[in-house]
């Protein structure tokens, strides 16, 4: 008890010496602090500076007025040219006034001309006769109408006459005889497109083991060439059947070694005027043409 009532004594005291006693009543408010303000009259201060600093200048001497002398007439005034300022738009110049043009005066009458006297005929004719260079006499010609006429009437009546069917006829047979020189051209020029072919597919040609009657077998191949001879797709068989078939083992063998024979030679060297013959053509790949030749 005694201890707790210590204690409490003691911390009384400590708060006292820190906080002081309270106040009961509001504290009393401090007084504002004091501006001294000073007014100066600055329009009477710059005005007397201003007269001090700069003195006034003497007013100038009048000039005598010079004689007024007659500007001189040029003598060829030029027009000033003006640019006129962006974006206005310029005002319309002022019509000038019309000024009324002079009567014309009357053309005076034309005078009548005088009528050209006839002249005599004797007298033209005999200008003309000196004017008029004088022709030569013609010389005889010898043209004769008439002996022509007779040839020309000789020659028709010796030249046979052409009927419409007669002409026909031969234009028909005309047409045939150069259809029959063009198949035979055609048929030569193909003939020697094989021949070169054949000739090289010789050389790469490897008659295949075993095969019986070989000399007897063709197949025809197809090929597909481009103008320098090179070959635009794999040659294929034509009209060859069924190649699988049972019994044809021996042709499919020789079939198979003929068209890798014709595309292993590719390109070939055949004559480009005659390339709408050989683009595209079919070979008779003969066995016996090519063990024989």
């Amino acid at each position: 008890m005694g201890l707790g009532l210590s204690v409490a004594l003691h911390v009384g005291v400590l708060l006292f010496a820190i906080f002081g006693l309270p106040r009961l009543t509001p504290p009393v408010p401090e007084p504002p602090e004091v501006i001294e303000v000073e007014f100066v009259e600055v329009a009477e201060e710059t005005a007397t500076k201003a007269d001090d600093g700069a003195a006034q200048p003497e007013p100038p001497k009048p000039e005598p007025d010079p004689e007024p002398q007659e500007p001189a007439p040029d003598p060829d005034p030029k027009p000033e040219l003006r640019t006129a300022p962006e974006d206005v738009e310029p005002e319309p110049a002022e019509a000038a006034p019309e000024v009324p043009l002079p009567e014309p005066k009357p053309e005076p009458k034309p005078e009548p001309e005088p009528e050209p006297k006839p002249e005599p005929e004797e007298t033209v004719t005999a200008l003309a006769q000196r004017v008029m260079p004088q022709s030569k006499p013609t010389a005889p010609s010898r043209f004769d109408a008439g002996q022509i006429a007779a040839l020309i009437d000789k020659s028709v009546k010796e030249t046979p006459s052409l009927n419409v069917a007669d002409l026909e006829k031969a234009i028909k047979a005309e047409a045939k005889r150069q259809g029959a020189r063009s198949r035979l051209k055609a048929q030569r020029n193909l003939a020697r497109i094989e021949q070169l072919i054949r000739q090289k597919v010789q050389r790469c040609w490897s008659i295949p083991v075993g095969v019986k009657n070989i000399e007897q077998m063709s197949v025809k191949i197809r090929l597909r060439l481009r103008p320098d001879g090179s070959m635009m797709g794999p040659p294929r068989y034509v009209n060859a059947g069924d190649l699988n078939a049972p019994g044809r083992e021996f042709y499919r063998t020789f079939a198979e070694s003929a068209r890798r024979a014709v595309q292993r030679c590719a390109p070939y060297d055949l004559p480009v005027d005659l390339y709408d013959t050989w683009d595209d053509i079919v070979f008779n790949f003969d066995a016996s043409a090519m063990v024989g030749g």
